[in-house]
């Protein structure tokens, strides 16, 4: 019998399929994977009178930490609502994400550029409703940027760690508010390493962009020298745990983005199956902070030489869902291309 976190997980009677509560994550992956192939139905019940359901073997099982209900085969004495397939009851609507693209524009373009690239990002935004897309431009182009974007968001490359004061050079949450910013990158490996800003710091940066109202895009990756010497899921956790530790993000409004620092601006990719497992090993930290319900609700994107020739490979694996795009952002045919990939998930 595996464990759960705070337990033993569920096996629906009659399949032995795990049913994805409050456990480790691999294994609620193995029960999506198997809800999408259908090869085994699976049903969720939600009830209405608060009664407990039976079934025709037994009693239906509570997913841990939801209150849902999971029956096996459903007897008539269900009071709730089933239904069953692929996408099932309120579950279904756990493990559908919005895709997010992000594009990183780092230090570059001028202001007659920015503003090109402005508003035919907006054109692929628009063209491609079911994906969120934001730009992050240089913090000077970012109101004429913000007044150009149409339906793409626009976010901060950064924030400060104060909310104000004698701090020469650096920009509030509050100001990126100000100037039109719905989001903000925070730790990424530019900064991380770059840098050498620290998770305590970055802690502090998350706290300033919440309150502020900013929707924050936490950046986590390993080095090539971590990853050689076998760390680098060791090194994912122990960055989202001293960045979001003692914390509470609304899920909804939280990106984890993933970039493997070897892979930023180099050229080379994380194979799609590598930057699942890292994303497997993002969602089980999120749902030790948190809960399975919260990790499940968390975009995880992928960053590291995204482009327009391998982005259709990386998101349709269900663990990714979006990139957060460097070079191939600057250049609006591609960024458009990567764009339509990450809408492609939920067509």
């Amino acid at each position: 019998m595996c464990q759960e976190v705070h337990g033993t997980c569920r096996v629906v009677p009659g399949t032995g399929r795990h049913v994805p509560g409050t456990m480790p994550y691999p294994l609620v992956h193995e029960a999506r994977q198997a809800q999408r192939n259908r090869a085994s139905p699976v049903a969720v019940i939600e009830p209405r009178d608060g009664r407990e359901c039976q079934e025709v073997h037994g009693t239906c099982r509570v997913v841990p930490g939801t209150g849902w209900h999971v029956p096996g085969t459903i007897g008539k004495g269900c009071r709730g609502r089933a239904s069953t397939g692929p996408r099932v009851g309120r579950l279904a609507n756990m493990l559908t994400r919005t895709p997010f693209v992000g594009g990183n524009w780092k230090m570059n373009l001028d202001g007659a550029r920015s503003r090109a690239l402005a508003e035919a990002t907006a054109a692929s935004a628009t063209a491609h409703r079911s994906a969120e897309v934001c730009v992050f431009p240089p913090f000077v182009y970012i109101p004429a940027v913000a007044a150009s974007r149409g339906l793409a968001m626009v976010g901060g490359q950064d924030c400060a760690p104060e909310k104000e004061g004698a701090f020469t050079g650096q920009v509030s949450a509050s100001m990126l508010v100000d100037a039109g910013c719905s989001h903000v990158l925070i730790g990424h490996s530019e900064r991380r390493h770059g840098l050498g800003e620290t998770d305590a710091v970055l802690s502090k940066k998350l706290v300033r962009a919440l309150e502020a109202g900013l929707s924050p895009v936490v950046c986590v990756g390993e080095t090539l020298a971590e990853r050689e010497a076998g760390r680098a899921h060791d090194v994912i956790r122990t960055q989202l745990r001293g960045t979001l530790g003692g914390h509470a993000p609304d899920a909804a409004r939280l990106v984890i983005a993933y970039e493997p620092v070897w892979a930023i601006g180099t050229g080379r990719t994380a194979s799609a199956d590598d930057a699942a497992e890292a994303h497997r090993t993002v969602r089980q930290t999120l749902a030790d902070l948190y809960d399975v319900r919260f990790a499940e609700s968390v975009r995880v994107i992928y960053g590291g030489s995204v482009n327009a020739k391998n982005a259709a490979e990386l998101f349709a694996h269900e663990e990714i869902d979006g990139g957060l795009v460097g070079g191939a952002s600057l250049v609006a045919a591609d960024f458009a291309t990567i764009i339509a990939a990450a809408a492609r998930r939920v067509q």
